[in-house]
């Protein structure tokens, strides 16, 4: 029974942090697109350009920190 209690607690994580993993994305996605115009539009093409990159820069990272933890954990579940 406790093993059970387990692994439901485990699976229902999983799913707590892909939703959390949708949800970070959803938000830079949206941050990075507001703050792209704003810049565009007070400090010009270039500005902005760079400005996007920074934000894909910050997805990227936050992306490969959420696989790296995905890997770990089904290298060693006993890790979570």
């Amino acid at each position: 029974m406790l093993r059970k209690s387990f692994e439901v607690f485990f699976l229902n994580t999983g799913r707590v942090m892909d939703a959390a993993e949708a949800a970070e994305k959803q938000a830079l996605s949206a941050s990075s697109k507001t703050a792209t115009k704003m810049v565009t539009d007070r400090f010009g093409e270039s500005a902005g350009e760079a400005t996007e990159d920074v934000f894909a820069i910050a997805e990227h990272a936050a992306s490969t920190a959420s696989n790296i933890v995905k890997i770990r954990q089904a290298i060693d579940p006993a890790s979570n």
